[in-house]
């Protein structure tokens, strides 16, 4: 069988007719077969690479912005705990810039393949969310404390806490990209070990206040933070300024409450 193609001179005997075979026709389909892949590979490949350069900025990113979050939390913090499955730590300071004093405790966490961050004051949650995504398994993100010799100081040794994290994209049509980093930090000595704080407020009578009373003795005092927004005064026996007024004494046996305050 022949594909018949009529000859330029039309229907003059002398051109005739002229045609493909299934042979050409299939050596033709095979090599336009061969040029497609080869351009759609290509076009494949171009795609590919800026999808992949995008994927490894944006776990760059994820990654620097999970570190600074992290290392403010370490400036901060006077302790960090570390903890277990699924959380990596508790890092803890008392913040004196408010009345009363507060207690900060952030703790970093995995769950869903992604990096949490809690933040808690007094114990209550404030706010909880996630510094990174992409981070596969728990074991991804390992946080430790390393203490290293100090040649300055021969008595004591420096701690640091080390954060490694592994972000992996999910992959897909293009190829799965990870991004190791790790975060080396000096923490004050002061910062190990972890500490509760527990403060406790003394009290007038009554409490809450309600006005001003003479001077008292054998007072409450307990873990209650004072209510009262008004400083009313507490020795009207002994003057007239607000609040309770002690005096220094050299005598430690004094049993006055001039002096002192039980």
């Amino acid at each position: 069988m022949r594909w018949l193609q009529r000859g330029k001179g039309g229907d003059d005997p002398g051109y005739g007719w002229r045609g493909f075979s299934i042979v050409e026709l299939a050596v033709i389909s095979a090599v336009s077969a061969l040029v497609l892949t080869a351009v759609t590979m290509t076009i494949s490949q171009i795609e590919r690479v800026p999808r992949q350069s995008i994927a490894e900025t944006l776990l760059k990113n994820d990654m620097r912005s999970a570190f600074s979050i992290i290392r403010e939390d370490v400036v901060r913090a006077q302790s960090f705990q570390t903890s277990t499955t699924p959380t990596y730590g508790h890092f803890r300071w008392l913040d004196v810039s408010t009345f009363p004093a507060q207690r900060n405790r952030v703790t970093y966490s995995w769950d869903e393949g992604s990096l949490f961050r809690a933040h808690y004051i007094d114990g209550v949650l404030q706010t909880t969310q996630p510094v990174a995504t992409n981070v596969s398994g728990y074991a991804d993100v390992s946080i430790g404390i390393t203490s290293t010799a100090n040649p300055s100081a021969l008595s004591s040794s420096e701690k640091k806490l080390s954060l490694t994290m592994t972000l992996t994209t999910e992959g897909g049509t293009v190829a799965q990209v990870q991004e190791t980093q790790t975060l080396e930090v000096n923490l004050r000595p002061e910062q190990i070990p972890a500490t509760e704080y527990i403060y406790y407020y003394l009290h007038n009578n009554p409490t809450p206040p309600v006005g001003n009373t003479v001077s008292q003795v054998d007072l409450p005092m307990d873990t209650s933070a004072p209510t009262a927004t008004t400083l009313y005064n507490y020795d009207t026996n002994r003057d007239s300024d607000p609040g309770r007024r002690l005096v220094l004494t050299a005598d430690p046996l004094t049993t006055t409450n001039n002096d002192h305050q039980d």
